[in-house]
């Protein structure tokens, strides 16, 4: 199976997912399958606040999504993503900001 949805964390720190385009058998595309999941796990759960989503133009005979998650919820998002899709790989990690999901991990006694 090979992923074809391009996961990268853009500038303003958002996880974005892009599905790209199914060629051969194996190929597979999650964006939208992606937030139903997280959805499912409460990690996310407000259009328009944790994640937008869009369809992409000319998809032919099948749904392409973008999706881009929310800064806040962007590491914590990457984590989980990492554990349904085993082997995706998420450019731009170095611009996720660590402090928001580090601070929302912390208990205070």
């Amino acid at each position: 199976m090979t992923y074809k949805t391009i996961a990268s964390v853009n500038q303003k720190g958002q996880l974005e997912l892009k599905d790209g385009k199914l060629e051969k058998i194996g190929d597979h595309i999650f964006a939208y399958h992606a937030v139903l999941a997280l959805c499912d796990k409460k990690i996310v759960s407000e259009v328009n606040k944790d994640f937008f989503i869009s369809e992409l133009p000319g998809s032919g005979f099948y749904s392409q999504y973008k999706v881009t998650f929310s800064a806040d919820k962007t590491p914590q998002v990457a984590e989980e993503l990492e554990k349904i899709f085993p082997g995706i790989e998420i450019s731009g990690k170095e611009k996720m900001n660590i402090d928001s999901h580090v601070n929302s991990q912390l208990v205070t006694i």
